[in-house]
């Protein structure tokens, strides 16, 4: 029957997807998730990524809701989001972004599009069918203009935090104009 589609999902109520996916899909699907997406935020290595990506692979055998992953971050903005206080600003490392992505896991990745190199990016991941959104970021109209050119298609309720006040007269990009992607 229909459910619920979760393509941000961090936790359940008492755990963290990192920790224990099928937890976090079980506690969902009791509560109508049909289809979700396991979501990572940017505090993590490169290779808890990966020991992530793992996690699910053996929690979607078990768990017919899990979709895929959401990667949010870790090429986010250092002064948005939550741990901003131990942030650091990453940026994207083709060797690390491919890897991931080789998964066949990864559905969304969001990112920030002031960060250099993350046009090249974008390029990259959209091209493999993932859905790159914009998050965590302080762009500026035009380098959201950059990254839809690029390939981002998604903008979370997140994504924009302040514009330049020379750029406010631009009609700056919200989530109620991310809906035309």
């Amino acid at each position: 029957g229909p459910g619920f589609i979760d393509i941000h999902c961090h936790a359940s109520v008492k755990d963290e997807a990192f920790d224990n996916p099928e937890g976090v899909a079980n506690f969902h699907k009791s509560h109508g998730t049909t289809s979700m997406l396991l979501t990572l935020y940017r505090d993590y290595t490169h290779k808890q990524m990966l020991e992530f990506i793992d996690k699910v692979k053996l929690a979607k055998k078990l768990c017919n809701n899990i979709v895929g992953v959401h990667l949010e971050g870790p090429y986010l903005n250092a002064k948005t989001g939550a741990g901003i206080a131990t942030a650091k600003e990453m940026l994207p490392k083709k060797q690390d972004y491919i890897e991931l992505v080789n998964s066949g896991l990864i559905k969304n990745w969001t990112c920030a599009p002031e960060l250099e190199g993350i046009e090249e990016f974008i390029r990259d991941i959209s091209k493999t069918g993932t859905t790159v959104a914009i998050g965590h970021s302080y762009a500026s109209y035009n380098q959201v203009e950059k990254a839809y050119e690029s390939g981002a298609r998604l903008v979370l309720p997140n994504a924009v935090y302040e514009y330049p006040e020379k750029e406010q007269k631009l009609n700056p990009l919200t989530t109620d104009t991310a809906l035309i992607f």
